[in-house]
């Protein structure tokens, strides 16, 4: 790669790469997360408790609006955590596909097999991360020692335990980031606490 490609390209992954991710990652944090922001949950299960205790037609145990309130948050919580998974195994997705776009475009590798000449099967043109991954090195342009590639292998390793739960990947994680298994908002004794303040 010349002087100019390589200006072209440090240019596009600026302008493309950068930016389309930029927008990925404030669409959770800046419109889907405060949504489901805990204080606001919290807010919205005691109020769902006490209006399922205020329909009653028998007289309430004494618990029987918390425990709606409970599971309702549990819900909620649950939806929370699940469109959080989506959006990182989205974001894990997306970086594969720029990778791939951008091996394919220098070219660092042999992607000749494309949608054009290819008459058989549609997996022959696909990325392939590993030999998109491995492109990169043999030319220089990555290494696996650097801060950002041990955190592109643990997106990798947080997309394989969404994505299968147990498994070689989960042993990994929990060597390395047992942080990730927890919510660091919720205490450790329980779901219950948290809606009782």
């Amino acid at each position: 790669m010349n002087n100019s490609e390589r200006r072209w390209w440090s240019q596009h992954i600026r302008i493309t790469y950068l930016i389309d991710t930029s927008y990925y990652v404030s669409a959770l944090r800046g419109h889907i997360l405060p949504a489901l922001d805990f204080d606001r949950l919290q807010t919205e299960a005691k109020k769902y408790g006490e209006e399922y205790r205020s329909n009653l037609t028998h007289e309430p145990c004494e618990d029987e609006g918390l425990d709606q309130a409970q599971f309702h948050f549990e819900k909620m919580v649950g939806v929370r955590q699940s469109l959080v998974n989506l959006f990182t195994v989205g974001l894990s997705h997306l970086f594969e596909q720029q990778l791939y776009h951008f091996v394919s475009g220098v070219p660092l590798r042999d992607v000749s097999q494309t949608r054009e000449n290819v008459n058989s099967s549609p997996a022959q043109y696909s990325a392939d991360f590993k030999k998109d991954k491995d492109a990169c090195i043999n030319a220089g342009l990555l290494r696996t020692d650097s801060e950002t590639w041990q955190w592109i292998e643990e997106m990798r390793l947080v997309c394989n335990v969404i994505k299968h739960a147990e498994g070689d990947s989960s042993h990994k994680l929990l060597r390395t980031r047992r942080d990730l298994f927890f919510h660091p908002k919720l205490p450790e004794d329980g779901i219950m606490q948290f809606i009782k303040t």
